[in-house]
């Protein structure tokens, strides 16, 4: 879940910060957050397969 954090951060700190012409950090969070995601199903679904 830190990639999550971690990408929410960066896209709030990015909107009050005043980065929203730049993509660069929009992309990062987003990639960020889509990773968390990813990394957090795969570990749900391999915990699932051991119990």
């Amino acid at each position: 879940m830190g990639f999550v954090y971690a990408g929410t951060l960066l896209l709030l700190s990015s909107f009050l910060l005043g980065w929203t012409s730049s993509n660069v950090p929009l992309f990062v969070s987003i990639f960020l957050v889509i990773v968390g995601v990813g990394i957090h199903v795969a570990l749900i679904k391999s915990s699932d397969i051991n119990d």
